[in-house]
Protein backbone atom coordinates (compact mmCIF):
# COMPACT_ATOMS: atom_id res chain seq x y z
CA UNK A 1 0.00 0.00 0.00
CA UNK A 2 2.48 2.38 0.41
CA UNK A 3 5.19 0.94 -2.56
CA UNK A 4 6.70 3.76 -4.32
CA UNK A 5 8.99 3.30 -7.41
CA UNK A 6 10.35 6.00 -10.05
CA UNK A 7 8.89 3.44 -12.56
CA UNK A 8 5.40 3.83 -10.49
CA UNK A 9 5.85 7.48 -10.76
CA UNK A 10 6.16 7.57 -14.46
CA UNK A 11 2.91 5.88 -15.06
CA UNK A 12 1.14 8.05 -12.69
CA UNK A 13 1.90 11.61 -13.39
CA UNK A 14 5.05 11.83 -11.06
CA UNK A 15 3.94 10.42 -8.05
CA UNK A 16 3.72 7.00 -6.53
CA UNK A 17 2.84 5.45 -2.56
CA UNK A 18 -0.48 6.23 -1.01
CA UNK A 19 -2.59 3.57 -2.26
CA UNK A 20 -3.62 2.90 1.32
CA UNK A 21 -4.75 6.46 1.31
CA UNK A 22 -6.48 6.06 -1.88
CA UNK A 23 -8.30 3.32 -1.06
CA UNK A 24 -9.34 5.05 2.46
CA UNK A 25 -10.55 7.66 0.57
CA UNK A 26 -12.36 5.43 -1.63
CA UNK A 27 -14.18 4.21 1.22
CA UNK A 28 -14.97 7.29 2.72
CA UNK A 29 -16.39 8.29 -0.66
CA UNK A 30 -18.73 5.47 -0.74
CA UNK A 31 -19.81 6.23 2.72
CA UNK A 32 -20.43 9.80 1.40
CA UNK A 33 -22.25 8.67 -1.59
CA UNK A 34 -24.56 5.44 0.34
CA UNK A 35 -25.00 6.57 3.90
CA UNK A 36 -28.57 8.11 3.71
CA UNK A 37 -29.82 4.93 2.48
CA UNK A 38 -28.84 3.56 6.07
CA UNK A 39 -30.57 6.37 7.33
CA UNK A 40 -27.02 8.25 7.73
CA UNK A 41 -25.67 11.90 7.14
CA UNK A 42 -23.63 12.25 4.04
CA UNK A 43 -22.79 16.14 5.69
CA UNK A 44 -21.80 14.66 9.59
CA UNK A 45 -19.11 11.54 9.23
CA UNK A 46 -16.66 11.01 11.95
CA UNK A 47 -13.23 8.47 10.90
CA UNK A 48 -11.31 7.43 13.35
CA UNK A 49 -8.60 4.77 13.72
CA UNK A 50 -6.58 3.80 16.45
CA UNK A 51 -2.38 3.08 16.29
CA UNK A 52 -1.26 2.67 13.22
CA UNK A 53 -4.89 4.09 12.19
CA UNK A 54 -4.61 7.53 13.48
CA UNK A 55 -2.32 8.71 10.67
CA UNK A 56 -4.71 7.09 8.21
CA UNK A 57 -7.86 8.55 9.95
CA UNK A 58 -6.30 11.93 10.09
CA UNK A 59 -4.70 12.10 6.89
CA UNK A 60 -8.06 10.90 5.30
CA UNK A 61 -9.95 13.43 7.07
CA UNK A 62 -7.98 16.35 5.24
CA UNK A 63 -8.41 14.72 1.84
CA UNK A 64 -10.46 17.32 -0.66
CA UNK A 65 -13.07 14.58 -0.34
CA UNK A 66 -13.39 15.01 2.88
CA UNK A 67 -14.30 18.74 3.40
CA UNK A 68 -17.65 19.35 3.80
CA UNK A 69 -18.26 15.79 4.99
CA UNK A 70 -16.16 14.79 7.43
CA UNK A 71 -17.10 16.69 10.82
CA UNK A 72 -15.18 14.64 13.40
CA UNK A 73 -11.59 12.98 14.32
CA UNK A 74 -11.30 10.02 16.71
CA UNK A 75 -7.56 8.99 17.85
CA UNK A 76 -6.84 6.43 19.81
CA UNK A 77 -2.81 6.11 21.01
CA UNK A 78 -1.70 8.42 18.38
CA UNK A 79 -2.83 11.61 18.11
CA UNK A 80 -0.92 11.60 14.85
CA UNK A 81 -0.67 15.31 15.08
CA UNK A 82 3.04 16.18 14.94
CA UNK A 83 3.69 13.41 12.28
CA UNK A 84 6.05 13.97 9.56
CA UNK A 85 5.44 12.40 6.17
CA UNK A 86 8.04 11.28 3.58
CA UNK A 87 9.11 13.10 0.26
CA UNK A 88 8.80 11.29 -2.90
CA UNK A 89 12.53 10.59 -2.94
CA UNK A 90 12.91 8.89 1.09
CA UNK A 91 10.12 6.69 -0.12
CA UNK A 92 11.86 5.56 -3.32
CA UNK A 93 15.25 4.63 -0.73
CA UNK A 94 13.00 2.43 1.09
CA UNK A 95 11.63 1.14 -1.08
CA UNK A 96 13.94 0.37 -3.27
CA UNK A 97 16.07 -0.85 -0.20
CA UNK A 98 13.07 -3.29 0.72
CA UNK A 99 12.96 -4.97 -2.84
CA UNK A 100 17.04 -5.12 -2.83
CA UNK A 101 16.45 -7.19 0.84
CA UNK A 102 14.40 -9.66 -0.95
CA UNK A 103 16.26 -10.48 -3.81
CA UNK A 104 14.15 -8.17 -6.54
CA UNK A 105 16.11 -5.59 -8.86
CA UNK A 106 14.28 -2.14 -7.64
CA UNK A 107 15.36 -1.06 -11.17
CA UNK A 108 13.12 -3.65 -13.01
CA UNK A 109 11.05 -2.44 -15.67
CA UNK A 110 6.68 -2.50 -14.46
CA UNK A 111 5.97 -5.12 -16.28
CA UNK A 112 8.30 -7.07 -15.21
CA UNK A 113 7.84 -6.16 -11.37
CA UNK A 114 4.27 -6.94 -12.71
CA UNK A 115 5.19 -10.75 -12.98
CA UNK A 116 6.13 -11.38 -9.81
CA UNK A 117 4.35 -13.76 -7.75
CA UNK A 118 2.69 -11.33 -4.63
CA UNK A 119 4.11 -13.56 -2.65
CA UNK A 120 7.44 -12.12 -3.03
CA UNK A 121 6.79 -9.35 -1.45
CA UNK A 122 6.02 -9.88 1.75
CA UNK A 123 8.64 -10.02 4.72
CA UNK A 124 11.81 -12.16 3.93
CA UNK A 125 11.91 -12.63 7.84
CA UNK A 126 11.42 -11.61 11.38
CA UNK A 127 11.57 -8.23 12.74
CA UNK A 128 11.88 -6.96 8.65
CA UNK A 129 8.96 -4.19 8.47
CA UNK A 130 7.46 -3.34 4.91
CA UNK A 131 7.91 -0.13 3.92
CA UNK A 132 5.46 2.17 5.50
CA UNK A 133 4.40 6.10 5.28
CA UNK A 134 2.48 8.20 3.91
CA UNK A 135 4.06 10.31 0.98
CA UNK A 136 4.15 14.09 0.58
CA UNK A 137 2.66 14.46 -2.94
CA UNK A 138 1.26 17.84 -2.83
CA UNK A 139 -2.23 16.30 -3.68
CA UNK A 140 -3.33 13.75 -1.34
CA UNK A 141 -1.02 14.71 1.07
CA UNK A 142 -0.57 18.32 0.66
CA UNK A 143 2.35 19.07 3.20
CA UNK A 144 5.17 17.24 4.58
CA UNK A 145 4.33 17.59 8.26
CA UNK A 146 1.01 16.56 9.40
CA UNK A 147 0.62 19.73 11.94
CA UNK A 148 0.73 22.34 8.99
CA UNK A 149 -2.20 20.49 7.40
CA UNK A 150 -3.71 21.12 10.71
CA UNK A 151 -3.67 24.41 10.86
CA UNK A 152 -5.21 24.71 7.40
CA UNK A 153 -8.41 22.27 7.94
CA UNK A 154 -8.13 21.05 11.15
CA UNK A 155 -10.20 24.34 13.23
CA UNK A 156 -13.17 22.27 10.88
CA UNK A 157 -13.32 19.20 12.93
CA UNK A 158 -13.93 17.97 16.25
CA UNK A 159 -11.22 15.50 17.91
CA UNK A 160 -11.65 12.90 20.36
CA UNK A 161 -8.17 11.24 21.15
CA UNK A 162 -6.50 9.17 24.11
CA UNK A 163 -4.32 7.28 25.55
CA UNK A 164 -3.59 3.76 27.74
CA UNK A 165 -2.39 3.65 30.60
CA UNK A 166 1.14 0.59 29.92
CA UNK A 167 0.97 0.61 26.31
CA UNK A 168 4.54 2.31 26.02
CA UNK A 169 7.73 2.31 27.79
CA UNK A 170 10.50 4.68 28.84
CA UNK A 171 12.93 1.91 27.67
CA UNK A 172 11.78 0.23 23.95
CA UNK A 173 12.02 -2.42 23.23
CA UNK A 174 10.77 -4.32 25.94
CA UNK A 175 7.61 -5.49 25.36
CA UNK A 176 6.16 -7.45 28.33
CA UNK A 177 8.73 -6.76 30.23
CA UNK A 178 9.59 -4.90 33.05
CA UNK A 179 11.59 -1.34 32.10
CA UNK A 180 13.17 -1.44 35.76
CA UNK A 181 13.96 -3.62 38.50
CA UNK A 182 14.68 -0.83 41.09
CA UNK A 183 14.46 3.05 41.76
CA UNK A 184 17.87 3.40 41.14
CA UNK A 185 17.51 2.22 37.53
CA UNK A 186 14.44 4.55 36.76
CA UNK A 187 15.54 7.40 37.99
CA UNK A 188 18.83 6.77 36.03
CA UNK A 189 16.77 6.72 32.92
CA UNK A 190 14.88 9.91 33.83
CA UNK A 191 17.87 11.76 34.45
CA UNK A 192 19.15 10.27 31.21
CA UNK A 193 15.58 11.77 29.24
CA UNK A 194 15.25 15.06 31.05
CA UNK A 195 18.53 16.15 31.05
CA UNK A 196 19.00 19.54 33.07
CA UNK A 197 15.29 19.48 33.49
CA UNK A 198 16.06 16.69 36.01
CA UNK A 199 18.03 18.08 38.69
CA UNK A 200 16.30 21.77 37.86
CA UNK A 201 12.52 20.55 39.27
CA UNK A 202 13.62 18.15 41.93
CA UNK A 203 12.31 15.48 39.92
CA UNK A 204 13.38 12.85 42.54
CA UNK A 205 11.36 14.48 45.22
CA UNK A 206 8.07 15.49 42.47
CA UNK A 207 8.04 11.15 41.79
CA UNK A 208 9.28 9.26 44.89
CA UNK A 209 9.62 5.90 43.60
CA UNK A 210 9.64 2.36 45.44
CA UNK A 211 10.61 -1.13 44.13
CA UNK A 212 7.21 -1.99 44.63
CA UNK A 213 5.60 0.74 41.97
CA UNK A 214 8.62 1.39 40.03
CA UNK A 215 7.20 -0.31 37.57
CA UNK A 216 4.02 1.24 37.09
CA UNK A 217 5.33 4.41 37.91
CA UNK A 218 7.56 4.59 34.95
CA UNK A 219 4.60 3.06 32.38
CA UNK A 220 2.56 6.05 34.16
CA UNK A 221 5.15 8.48 32.78
CA UNK A 222 6.01 6.74 29.78
CA UNK A 223 2.21 7.18 28.69
CA UNK A 224 2.22 10.81 29.69
CA UNK A 225 5.14 11.63 27.45
CA UNK A 226 8.19 10.65 29.04
CA UNK A 227 9.96 8.75 26.73
CA UNK A 228 10.92 8.95 22.60
CA UNK A 229 9.06 11.82 21.87
CA UNK A 230 9.10 11.26 18.03
CA UNK A 231 6.68 8.74 18.27
CA UNK A 232 2.93 8.54 19.89
CA UNK A 233 3.75 11.47 22.51
CA UNK A 234 1.80 10.27 25.24
CA UNK A 235 -1.36 12.29 26.97
CA UNK A 236 1.02 15.55 27.64
CA UNK A 237 0.98 15.96 24.04
CA UNK A 238 -2.73 15.72 23.50
CA UNK A 239 -3.30 17.97 26.61
CA UNK A 240 -1.02 20.75 24.50
CA UNK A 241 -2.93 19.91 21.26
CA UNK A 242 -6.21 20.68 23.79
CA UNK A 243 -4.55 24.53 24.76
CA UNK A 244 -3.69 24.97 21.20
CA UNK A 245 -7.61 24.59 20.10
CA UNK A 246 -9.13 26.39 23.07
CA UNK A 247 -6.88 29.48 21.80
CA UNK A 248 -7.39 29.25 17.91
CA UNK A 249 -10.70 27.22 17.38
CA UNK A 250 -12.86 27.82 20.66
CA UNK A 251 -16.09 26.88 19.10
CA UNK A 252 -14.98 23.36 18.23
CA UNK A 253 -14.73 20.56 20.76
CA UNK A 254 -11.73 18.73 22.00
CA UNK A 255 -11.59 15.47 24.31
CA UNK A 256 -8.60 13.74 25.90
CA UNK A 257 -8.80 10.76 27.41
CA UNK A 258 -6.00 8.13 29.35
CA UNK A 259 -7.10 4.59 29.47
CA UNK A 260 -6.05 3.33 32.61
CA UNK A 261 -8.47 -0.20 33.33
CA UNK A 262 -6.36 -3.15 33.70
CA UNK A 263 -8.64 -6.01 32.16
CA UNK A 264 -8.80 -8.94 34.47
CA UNK A 265 -6.99 -11.94 33.83
CA UNK A 266 -6.61 -16.07 34.75
CA UNK A 267 -4.64 -17.42 37.08
CA UNK A 268 -2.79 -19.26 34.41
CA UNK A 269 -1.82 -16.00 32.59
CA UNK A 270 0.34 -14.69 35.65
CA UNK A 271 3.77 -14.84 34.59
CA UNK A 272 2.92 -14.87 30.89
CA UNK A 273 3.12 -11.99 28.34
CA UNK A 274 -0.97 -12.26 28.92
CA UNK A 275 -0.38 -11.16 32.98
CA UNK A 276 -2.14 -7.82 33.72
CA UNK A 277 0.62 -6.85 35.98
CA UNK A 278 2.88 -6.37 32.92
CA UNK A 279 1.57 -5.80 30.17
CA UNK A 280 -0.99 -3.25 32.63
CA UNK A 281 -3.79 -1.01 29.72
CA UNK A 282 -2.14 -2.62 26.72
CA UNK A 283 -1.89 -1.14 23.00
CA UNK A 284 -5.47 -1.58 21.87
CA UNK A 285 -6.50 -2.81 25.57
CA UNK A 286 -9.43 -0.21 24.85
CA UNK A 287 -11.24 -1.33 21.74
CA UNK A 288 -13.15 -3.84 23.92
CA UNK A 289 -15.35 -1.10 25.64
CA UNK A 290 -15.35 1.39 22.97
CA UNK A 291 -16.72 -0.93 20.68
CA UNK A 292 -18.69 -2.35 24.04
CA UNK A 293 -18.06 -5.98 22.53
CA UNK A 294 -16.92 -7.91 25.86
CA UNK A 295 -18.99 -11.08 26.24
CA UNK A 296 -20.63 -12.38 29.40
CA UNK A 297 -21.00 -16.49 27.18
CA UNK A 298 -19.02 -18.94 27.05
CA UNK A 299 -16.00 -19.30 27.19
CA UNK A 300 -15.25 -15.21 27.74
CA UNK A 301 -12.29 -13.76 26.34
CA UNK A 302 -11.63 -12.26 29.71
CA UNK A 303 -12.94 -13.72 33.73
CA UNK A 304 -15.39 -9.63 32.83
CA UNK A 305 -16.17 -8.27 36.35
CA UNK A 306 -19.17 -5.86 36.63
CA UNK A 307 -16.88 -2.98 36.50
CA UNK A 308 -15.80 -3.77 32.79
CA UNK A 309 -19.33 -4.05 31.35
CA UNK A 310 -20.12 -0.45 33.07
CA UNK A 311 -17.46 1.01 31.51
CA UNK A 312 -17.87 -0.35 28.16
CA UNK A 313 -21.76 1.04 27.82
CA UNK A 314 -19.86 4.60 29.29
CA UNK A 315 -17.16 4.63 26.65
CA UNK A 316 -19.49 2.89 23.86
CA UNK A 317 -22.23 5.74 24.40
CA UNK A 318 -19.24 8.46 25.00
CA UNK A 319 -18.06 7.57 21.46
CA UNK A 320 -21.29 7.52 20.11
CA UNK A 321 -22.99 10.67 21.19
CA UNK A 322 -19.07 12.14 20.11
CA UNK A 323 -20.15 10.94 16.61
CA UNK A 324 -23.58 12.02 16.54
CA UNK A 325 -23.51 15.80 18.10
CA UNK A 326 -19.51 16.20 18.44
CA UNK A 327 -19.87 16.53 22.22
CA UNK A 328 -19.08 12.97 24.16
CA UNK A 329 -21.48 14.12 27.28
CA UNK A 330 -25.13 12.90 27.83
CA UNK A 331 -27.81 11.51 29.86
CA UNK A 332 -26.58 9.33 32.66
CA UNK A 333 -23.24 9.31 32.09
CA UNK A 334 -19.99 11.45 34.06
CA UNK A 335 -19.50 15.05 32.85
CA UNK A 336 -16.21 14.80 30.56
CA UNK A 337 -15.13 18.23 30.66
CA UNK A 338 -13.76 19.93 27.56
CA UNK A 339 -9.51 19.96 27.11
CA UNK A 340 -8.40 23.36 26.93
CA UNK A 341 -6.05 25.44 29.00
CA UNK A 342 -6.72 23.70 32.31
CA UNK A 343 -5.44 20.39 30.52
CA UNK A 344 -8.60 19.01 31.61
CA UNK A 345 -8.71 15.00 30.57
CA UNK A 346 -10.95 11.57 31.36
CA UNK A 347 -9.62 8.79 33.11
CA UNK A 348 -11.48 5.76 31.87
CA UNK A 349 -10.68 2.85 34.29
CA UNK A 350 -11.57 1.57 37.69
CA UNK A 351 -13.67 4.93 38.02
CA UNK A 352 -14.42 7.36 35.89
CA UNK A 353 -13.20 10.45 36.81
CA UNK A 354 -12.29 13.66 35.39
CA UNK A 355 -9.14 15.12 36.06
CA UNK A 356 -7.92 19.35 36.40
CA UNK A 357 -4.79 18.88 34.38
CA UNK A 358 -1.38 17.11 35.27
CA UNK A 359 -0.36 19.45 38.00
CA UNK A 360 3.67 20.71 38.75
CA UNK A 361 4.00 17.17 36.90
CA UNK A 362 2.59 17.98 33.68
CA UNK A 363 4.27 21.65 33.51
CA UNK A 364 7.52 19.82 33.55
CA UNK A 365 6.62 17.49 30.97
CA UNK A 366 5.50 20.13 28.80
CA UNK A 367 8.53 21.80 29.15
CA UNK A 368 10.20 18.48 28.59
CA UNK A 369 8.12 18.25 25.11
CA UNK A 370 9.05 22.04 24.21
CA UNK A 371 12.98 21.34 24.53
CA UNK A 372 12.38 17.99 22.74
CA UNK A 373 10.50 19.77 19.41
CA UNK A 374 7.75 17.60 20.09
CA UNK A 375 5.14 20.59 19.99
CA UNK A 376 4.47 21.94 16.96
CA UNK A 377 4.33 25.94 16.37
CA UNK A 378 0.53 27.40 16.62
Amino acid sequence: GYLALPQLSAEQGGKSGNYILMDDVKALEWVIDNIEAFGGDPDNITVGGQSAGTMKSLSVAFTKSARGHVKRVINQSSLAWTRRHKTLQEAYADCAGYLRKLGIDPALPMDELRKIDAHRFLPAYDGMGVPGGLVADGDLVEDLYMADTMRKYGGELDFLAGTNLGETHMSPGKSGQPDFKTPEEFYAKARELLGGLYDEWGFEKLVPVTAENVERTSRYLASLGLYRTERMGGLSLNLMFGRQRAEKCPDKHTFNYMFTRVSPARECDKGTLRDPDLIMSWHSNELWYMFASLRDGTPPVRPWQGRDFELADQMSSYWANFIKTGDVNGAGLPLWPESRESGSFMELGDETRAVDGLGELGDLLRKYLEINGAIPEK
